[in-house]
C-alpha cells in the first residue's frame, strides 16, 4: 500500500499506554520560514484519517495565504498550541505552597511516583483535553496489578486538577471520584499469637526495638512514621499526645494513655534500661540499638522484614483469631505493619469503644472518623453477635 504524504503533518510520541507502549500524536507543523510569519503548529485528532483531513485543511489555508497575499494573515492564523499541558500543571503544583507544605515522607513515598508516572503517561496533553476515559484507561489496569497504587495514583492526579482548576486551566476534574472506587480491600487482623510471636522473634534477633514497636501499635493503632517519632515520655501518667505526619489537610492528633496497659509499661521500662546501660540517650523510645540512634522509616522496614521472614520459616501461618467471619488462617508473610492499623481499630470496636472514642486514640478527624474506621474495621462474629445484645437488651428495658 502506498504511504500517504500530506506536506507538514508529522507525527510524535504521545502519553504512556498501560502496556507499556506509546500512543501516537499529529501536528500540523509548518517550517521555520513560516512560523516566523505566524504560522503555529496545530495538535490534531488522535484519529489518522481524521488527522489527515484537518492537515489537509490547514495546507489549503496556507495556500489562500500565499495566493491572495500576506493580508489575509489575521484570519487565517491559528492560535499557539496551548502550553496548559499536564507536565506544566505538574510544574506549577511542585513549585506551589500546597506541594511544599506536605510532609517530607509523604512527598517521598505518594506524591512524586505519582507524579513522575502521570508526567509519563499524558505529560504533552492539554489538561483540558483529558477525559474520562482516558482516566480510566490509565487506572484499571493499575488496580488489576495493584489496587493501592491505582488509589494513589488517582488521589494524587485529582488533587493536581483540582489545583488546574484553580488556575482556571479546565472545567473539569475527570478524576474526582476514581480514589474512591478503587479503595484497597480490608486489611488483615493480626492474630493474638502472631503479635506475641513477631516480638518473640525480635528479640532472638537482637532487634528488640522491632518488638517494642508492633506490641505498642496493636494497641494503638498508629502510622509508621509517628510510632517511630514517639518521645521517651510515653508512659507518661499525663498520656501522650501524637501529631499525626498526614500533611497539611487537616491537623491529627491522638492521645495514648501507655501508662495503663501493664505489659506495654514492662515492656517498655526494660527498653529504657536497656538503652541506658548501652549508653544510647535518644529522644525517640523506638530506638536503633545497633546505631543508638532514632530508627528512619526505610531501616525500620527492613528490620521489620527481617524478623516476619525468620517468623514465617518458623511459622507459615498462624490461626486466625476465633470470630472472625472471612479468614480462617493468617499468613505470616501478609502481615504488616499498617496491618497493625487495622488490628488496634478492631480489637477497640470488639470492646465496644465508640467510633468517636477510637479517633481520639487513633488520631483521625472527627469528620472523617466513620470513614475511615469503615476502612480499616475488618468485621467480626464478636461484633456482630454484640450489635444483637445490645439491641436486645435495649428492647428488654424497654
Amino acid at each position: 500500500m502506498a504511504r500517504i504524504k500530506i506536506p507538514y503533518l508529522v507525527t510524535k510520541r504521545g502519553r504512556k499506554l498501560p502496556d507499556g507502549s506509546h500512543a501516537t500524536r499529529y501536528f500540523w507543523q509548518p517550517w521555520a520560514e513560516l512560523r516566523r510569519d505566524g504560522w503555529q503548529p496545530v495538535r490534531l485528532s488522535d484519529d489518522p484519517l481524521v488527522a489527515q483531513r484537518e492537515a489537509q485543511e490547514w495546507n489549503e489555508k496556507l495556500y489562500r495565504w500565499r495566493t491572495e497575499g500576506k493580508e489575509a494573515i489575521a484570519a487565517e492564523l491559528t492560535p499557539k498550541t496551548s502550553d496548559k499541558t499536564l507536565k506544566v500543571l505538574i510544574e506549577r503544583y511542585r513549585a506551589s505552597r500546597r506541594y511544599a507544605s506536605l510532609k517530607p515522607y509523604t512527598r517521598l513515598k505518594q506524591y512524586d511516583p505519582a507524579l513522575k508516572l502521570l508526567e509519563d503517561w499524558a505529560g504533552q496533553d492539554p489538561v483540558a483535553e483529558l477525559s474520562p476515559e482516558d482516566a480510566e484507561d490509565l487506572f484499571d489496569p493499575l488496580y488489576q496489578a495493584t489496587p493501592a497504587k491505582a488509589r494513589s495514583v488517582a488521589s494524587v492526579l485529582s488533587i493536581l486538577l483540582n489545583y488546574g482548576q484553580r488556575l482556571s486551566w479546565l472545567d473539569r476534574n475527570i478524576a474526582k471520584g476514581f480514589a474512591s472506587e478503587y479503595k484497597a480491600p480490608k486489611g488483615l487482623i493480626w492474630p493474638r499469637a502472631a503479635v506475641e510471636a513477631f516480638a518473640a522473634t525480635a528479640d532472638q534477633l537482637g532487634l528488640p526495638a522491632v518488638g517494642d514497636a508492633v506490641l505498642l501499635n496493636e494497641w494503638c493503632g498508629q502510622r509508621k512514621a509517628d510510632v517511630l517519632a514517639l518521645g521517651r515520655n510515653l508512659l507518661s501518667a499525663q498520656g501522650l499526645v501524637v501529631n499525626q505526619a498526614k500533611g497539611a489537610k487537616y491537623d491529627a492528633h491522638g492521645l495514648l494513655e501507655v501508662h495503663l496497659i501493664p505489659h506495654l509499661v514492662t515492656r517498655f521500662e526494660s527498653a529504657f534500661v536497656r538503652q541506658a546501660a548501652s549508653g544510647i540517650h535518644a529522644t525517640t523510645a523506638i530506638v536503633k540499638e545497633s546505631t543508638g540512634l532514632p530508627y528512619t522509616t526505610w531501616q525500620f522496614r527492613d528490620d521489620f522484614d527481617q524478623v516476619r521472614k525468620a517468623l514465617a520459616d518458623a511459622h507459615p501461618s498462624f490461626p486466625a483469631d476465633e470470630g472472625l467471619i472471612d479468614r480462617s488462617a493468617i499468613a505470616t508473610a501478609e502481615l504488616t505493619f499498617m496491618h497493625l492499623r487495622h488490628t488496634a481499630v478492631t480489637r477497640l470496636a470488639e470492646a465496644g469503644v465508640e467510633a468517636i472514642a477510637i479517633a481520639a486514640i487513633t488520631g483521625h478527624s472527627p469528620q472523617h472518623c466513620v470513614n475511615i474506621i469503615d476502612r480499616y474495621l475488618v468485621r467480626t462474629r464478636k461484633l456482630a453477635a454484640g450489635a444483637f445484645r445490645r439491641r436486645l437488651e435495649a428492647e428488654q428495658k424497654g
